[in-house]
């Protein structure tokens, strides 16, 4: 498969263009991966606007799918069940 073709170049972690002209991060560093989905870099790493729509169809427009000012609403029920 191409990733796998393109890891053996660049590594587990690599930037990609994809359609469109559109850049794309690919990963198989569980590292990285934390380190994109944490929210502290939610907005540096926004997802497709593809792959949002088909998180949304299979997980529902939850946690893994929302982004942006839309996404706090949902936070502030989890921050104050967390402990401290």
């Amino acid at each position: 498969m191409w990733h796998d073709a393109q890891s053996k170049k660049f590594g587990r972690s690599f930037r990609y263009t994809a359609f469109g002209g559109e850049s794309r991060i690919y990963s198989t560093d569980p590292r990285a991966f934390n380190h994109i989905m944490s929210s502290a870099n939610a907005y540096r790493y926004p997802k497709p606007k593809q792959v949002r729509g088909a998180l949304a169809k299979m997980l529902g427009d939850g946690l893994l799918v929302t982004e942006g000012p839309s996404l706090r609403p949902q936070c502030i029920p989890l921050r104050q069940a967390s402990p401290r």
